[in-house]
């Protein structure tokens, strides 16, 4: 039975780097090439071996490159290149790290200065290569390195015999002094992720400190730290028994919080999404969430939220500063996308942070669609201005007011319209989001088979609820999202029904690789608009379409899937089913590529009809990754081709296309 102290220490001499094997980052130290003993005895040289004339210092100059040019030409004429092979090992992990350690395979590219320096090498990856294997759990482990250098190239073979896997037996966290912590929440080994029989790795072991502070912090022990452990590993048993020794300190308060750094923004507005009150019992989880709370105003450039030094502590209540730094109020941006089914589209804004000096954001855009396919007399425009005001009578509550002028030509109908929203957005946790309110519409339409003008007013109630859990808004690796909307419209005045549109979207992210070079994107949505007795009756803008770039089905054209007139024009439908599977491959830190399949259709129907022809496009596409966001080139085509469908649609915009 071995017994180490403070720390995992597996054998005399092992780094302490080897805890972390997978960065542990080693570098072969530079050997010295056989020397030569030289002895210069020359009238022309003083003892102290200084020259004493140009022509000394000439003839000893050419004595040192002659030396230097013979060092160089022995240390090539000693080299020895070699192969390496690993056995014994079946584990895919396992294999990795010891390769990664070990710098007979690192160097195996860089041939030894000589027969002598190659066993060196291996010798000096004895002692790594074992504290991988202890690292890992495997204690029992066997390591024979052998080199044969009468081998051309020599062999290097590194035999593993990795044994049986310890097993986590007992975890026990004390106190300073032997005795058991009482704490509000059980620190067993299963909290601390080393359940009974879990592999005995180090860096599990080790992670559980910091785990341990953590659940301390959130019973308000603010101040706790792990002042040690002990690892006690029985050979007879196969298994690793550990014990952790905690300071806890006192159980702490919140007390005073003080708001640095603010200079436009109001503090009742910083303040006020605090989720803490002075003298409730402290959390660590509520400096956290302050800290993202207060971020979500998009006011500050930075935001740190931090507890008082435990010297500051005044009876149980700990003081907490919350820093700051404005941004700029003003900004302006222009964005520039492209299709070869829209054309060149331009995107023009000016916008302010902090209105009122509370948080409100004030946004005015102008968009300008189909440049390219059109003339500018027949390109989409569409004129916005935004309001947003933060936590509108409760805090996490925003208030966001949208009016719009829009007038555009599309295939199913030219609309123009002026449109104005009233929602408000409310954020029931970190993920969930529910938003509700009221919209106008009179709207000026006429559609392609009998392009009569129509006029109708439409109010509606836009209901939705959102969940994000999501690692990144413009670039997601890891999570998913999903979003339900349903809008009850009624008509005012005008041709028109009541009726309800719903839609449902859903996405996942997997990170295939780990570290987010290959993610696998997928995503769902379905709509059905209820509470008409036709397609025709319910206004041509409401109405379900098919196809585009922008989140749609990508090879067909904008608006192109579903049902069409007999001229080829598309009218629109009552449901609609799509779905797209991508894989996001990064190449390096700035570029990839994504291969993707997207599917759908629009039916008349108030369901999808999933027993009728899908239609399908698939493509490749290249990114271009930027501190805002990855700038997306999609090529795709449609693979089960109409008449009336393009061979080929390019996409260009900014971020993923889901």
């Amino acid at each position: 039975m071995t017994k180490c102290r403070g720390r995992l220490v597996y054998r005399r001499g092992q780094p302490a780097a080897a805890h972390y094997p997978s960065r542990y980052i080693l570098t072969e130290p530079l050997r010295s090439s056989p020397g030569y003993a030289m002895q210069i005895k020359d009238d022309g040289f003083r003892e102290d071996g200084n020259a004493t004339s140009p022509m000394h210092r000439i003839l000893r100059a050419s004595v040192v490159l002659a030396a230097m040019i013979g060092l160089a030409t022995q240390a090539e004429a000693q080299t020895t290149p070699y192969n390496v092979a690993l056995t014994g090992v079946d584990d895919g992990e396992l294999s990795d790290l010891l390769q990664a350690t070990g710098s007979v395979f690192r160097l195996r590219d860089t041939p030894a200065p000589s027969p002598i320096g190659l066993t060196r090498r291996a010798d000096s990856d004895h002692d790594r290569l074992l504290g991988v294997l202890h690292s890992l759990g495997y204690y029992d482990a066997t390591l024979d390195l052998r080199v044969d250098t009468g081998a051309v190239p020599a062999q290097v073979t590194v035999a593993v015999s990795p044994g049986t896997a310890y097993r986590i037996a007992t975890i026990n966290v004390l106190v300073t002094g032997g005795q058991p912590l009482s704490a509000g929440r059980p620190l067993d080994g299963a909290a601390l992720g080393l359940a009974p029989g879990t592999q005995a790795r180090a860096a599990t072991v080790i992670a559980a400190e910091d785990r341990i502070a953590e659940i301390l912090k959130g019973q308000g022990f603010a101040y706790a730290r792990v002042t040690g452990y002990q690892a006690v590993v029985d050979h007879a048993t196969h298994t690793m028994d550990v014990t952790y020794t905690v300071a806890p300190g006192p159980k702490i308060r919140f007390g005073a919080t003080r708001i640095v750094g603010l200079k436009q923004m109001s503090e009742a507005v910083v303040r006020a999404r605090l989720p803490w009150h002075e003298g409730d019992p402290f959390d660590s989880a509520l400096l956290t969430r302050a800290q993202t709370d207060i971020a979500r105003l998009a006011v500050f450039t930075t935001v740190r939220v931090t507890l008082a030094d435990q010297s500051e502590v005044a009876g149980d209540q700990a003081p907490v500063t919350v820093t700051v730094a404005e941004r700029k109020r003003h900004f302006v941006g222009a964005a520039l996308t492209y299709g070869t089914d829209t054309g060149v589209g331009l995107n023009g804004y000016w916008g302010h942070r902090n209105l009122f000096g509370g948080g409100e954001q004030f946004k005015a855009s102008v968009t300008i669609d189909r440049l390219l396919r059109n003339s500018l007399g027949s390109s989409d425009v569409t004129g916005d201005l935004n309001f947003r005001k933060p936590d509108f009578l409760r805090p996490r509550q925003d208030l966001i007011l949208d009016g719009a002028a829009v007038t555009e030509s599309l295939e199913p109908y030219d609309r123009t319209a002026i449109t104005f929203t009233a929602t408000l957005e409310a954020r029931l946790s970190r993920r969930f989001t529910v938003s509700y309110g009221g919209s106008f519409e009179n709207a000026h339409l006429s559609e392609p088979y009998d392009r009569q003008t129509t006029t109708v007013d439409v109010a509606g109630v836009p209901l939705g609820l959102t969940f994000d859990d999501s690692n990144d808004p413009l670039n997601p690796s890891r999570g998913w999202r999903a979003s339900v909307q349903s809008t009850p419209y009624a008509t005012v005045s005008g041709h028109g029904v009541d009726f309800i549109v719903n839609r449902a979207t859903g996405s996942a992210y997997q990170d295939l690789s780990g570290n987010g070079d290959w993610v696998l994107a997928e995503r769902v949505s379905l709509g059905s608009i209820e509470g008409s007795g036709n397609t025709e009756r319910i206004p041509a803008d409401k109405r379900f379409y098919g196809g585009g770039g922008s989140g749609s089905i990508r090879g067909f054209s904008f608006q192109m899937v579903g049902p069409l007139d007999n001229n080829g024009k598309p009218i629109g439908g009552r449901s609609l089913v799509e779905t797209a599977t991508e894989l996001r491959i990064k190449i390096t830190d700035t570029l990839g590529i994504v291969p993707f399949v997207d599917g759908g259709n629009v039916y008349d129907s108030i369901a999808p009809d999933l027993t009728s022809t899908m239609r399908w496009g698939a493509g490749i596409g290249g990114r271009y990754y930027t501190s805002f966001g990855p700038l997306r080139l999609d090529l795709a085509a449609p693979i089960n081709r109409r008449s009336v469908d393009s061979p080929w649609q390019a996409y260009v915009s900014i971020g993923q296309a889901f």
